[in-house]
């Protein structure tokens, strides 16, 4: 599903400037378009595609029949009550709750359901795990997972933040080997670079190793194409080589709907650029699609140097376009289908294990959770959450809450992120 703010946002008397590369980059088409473009279409049609191809080969090979037959199954209606389910071979058995009770009790040993016993997860993981507490050797998990973000918010993955993390790795000689553990549709352009830099300076002295969550995207691929090897989820929504600008132009919501006449003032032509009070001009748009195309070309360039293929072939790939983790993975941009144990198990391999063993190893994840006090804190912080201040209970307030931690005071305008947070169901 995509929803297009473009209409709500004309009745706030809203206007969004969007500046990007990349006829894929879709990202900001809700706000300036009432429907997707053909290209977002036809990107999002074929990852959707490639998802479900995923999950109907598994679920064909697991039942064991073919993908078409599944198919057929499902576009005709056929599978409408439980007993299709049963005939049609997608379950063994239908029960009732009491049911699988007294079948639990039989795979248990038991005679009655109330005397079997029954453990919950964590106790369950508890047990299977062997303890390592004196392993003084340890592999580092450093888990970027969130929106990439400026600054050193401790609910995203902050610049700052993380690379001060990555640097404190980088000087833990118990550390031999890292695993960048990726789930961010991306985000800011300049944090991305922070923690990029970091991560080559980790590799620099040990190997760090990518694996890849729901998604790796922009700015999540930004951070981690130049690890020295790249596990990756089938479905795992990836690549979208782009990067875009926004501006929203609120003066006719303040003239037209708050009734506050803004009038400014500067020391130059441009000086007010940023001001959100007035359209971007002819030169000013020309010197963001400058900034933009520069930005585009780095991220190639990056893209091609940290994956060994040329930038003509990156850029064919790139434009902002999403792939899954299998599409990713013929196109060279990741290295192999995997799972986070599996990438820590290689880690292991780098570091030395000679069969990926990890009895020896202490496995410790990074950045550290936050203590009760310090989430405490920040609970109580000033500013956390967005506010709708004039609006708030007017039937624009979703508009203001929407734009209320825009900040162009940073410097930072440009973002490589994501073009939506999907939601597969």
């Amino acid at each position: 599903r995509m929803v297009f703010l473009k209409d709500l946002l004309d009745k706030a008397g809203v206007n969004v400037q969007l500046i990007r590369h990349g006829k894929y980059k879709s990202a900001g088409e809700m706000y300036v378009r009432s429907t997707p473009s053909p290209e977002n279409i036809e990107q999002t049609r074929a990852m959707v595609e490639s998802l479900w191809g995923n999950l109907s080969a598994q679920i064909a090979a697991t039942r064991g029949f073919s993908q078409d037959r599944l198919d057929s199954l499902i576009d005709n209606l056929l599978l409408r009550e439980p007993s299709d389910m049963l005939e049609n071979g997608l379950v063994d058995e239908l029960l009732t709750r009491e049911q699988l009770k007294d079948k639990l009790a039989v795979l248990s040993g038991k005679e009655m359901f109330k005397d079997v016993k029954f453990i919950d997860i964590s106790t369950y993981i508890d047990a299977k795990v062997t303890p390592v507490p004196k392993a003084r050797q340890k592999i580092a998990v450093i888990f970027a997972e969130g929106n990439i973000v400026d600054g050193d918010q401790k609910q995203q993955v902050a610049g700052d933040r993380f690379a001060s993390v990555i640097s404190r790795v980088r000087a833990d000689s118990t550390v031999k080997a890292v695993v960048l553990r990726v789930a961010s549709p991306g985000g800011s352009v300049l944090a991305s670079d922070k923690i990029k830099t970091e991560i080559d300076l980790l590799r620099q002295d040990k190997p760090v190793i990518a694996s890849y969550g729901d998604y790796a995207a922009s700015g999540g691929y930004w951070i981690s194409n130049s690890c020295d090897k790249i596990f990756s989820d089938r479905t795992t929504l990836t690549g979208s080589i782009g990067v875009f600008g926004m501006i929203p132009d609120l003066s006719k919501t303040t003239r037209d709907i708050l009734h506050v006449n803004v009038t400014s003032v500067g020391s130059n032509r441009h000086s007010d650029m940023y001001g959100l009070t007035r359209p971007l001009d002819a030169a000013e748009l020309e010197y963001m699609q400058a900034s933009i195309e520069n930005i585009y070309d780095r991220f190639v360039g990056l893209v091609a140097e940290g994956r060994e293929l040329s930038p003509t072939f990156v850029d064919s790939v790139a434009q902002g376009r999403v792939w899954t983790g299998s599409d990713a993975l013929e196109l060279g941009l990741v290295d192999e289908i995997g799972t986070l144990e599996d990438a820590i198990r290689y880690a292991a391999i780098c570091a030395g294990s000679a069969d990926g063993d990890l009895a020896s190893w202490k496995v410790e994840g990074y950045p550290k959770p936050q203590s009760m006090m310090e989430a405490i804190m920040e609970m109580f912080g000033v500013g956390n959450q967005p506010s709708a201040g004039l609006l708030e209970g007017t039937p624009f307030e979703e508009v203001a809450t929407a734009f209320g931690k825009w900040d162009f005071r940073s410097g930072d305008h440009y973002f490589a992120r994501m073009p939506y947070q999907y939601i597969i169901r």
